[in-house]
């Protein structure tokens, strides 16, 4: 028979189920969703969608230079990179 002190005991313990907000951020991890892109190949509704903004993108700008697309990423890796080739400059000098 169950008394008062093990339901306070039951109560403090309980795991209450995430909420739709929690769930949410379980499911954008960024880590977890960049493991997903890199495992999964692109599908047909992706190429086709990948061919025809590259084939809009071409006649937007036909004619005219494209505007150049900044990566964060690929400024991060040049830095790194520049900084390392900085290095060894300075130790075979």
């Amino acid at each position: 028979m169950a008394n008062l002190e093990d339901f306070k005991r039951a109560f403090v313990e309980i795991k209450l189920p995430d909420d739709d907000l929690e769930i949410a951020r379980k499911n954008l991890v960024a880590a977890d969703i960049r493991m997903r892109a890199e495992n999964y190949p692109m599908d047909a509704n992706m190429n086709y969608r990948n061919f025809i903004d590259n084939q809009t993108s071409k006649l937007y700008y036909f004619g005219q230079v494209q505007p150049f697309t900044f990566s964060t990423l690929c400024l991060a890796q040049f830095i790194k990179a520049w900084k390392k080739e900085s290095s060894n400059r300075r130790r075979n000098a």
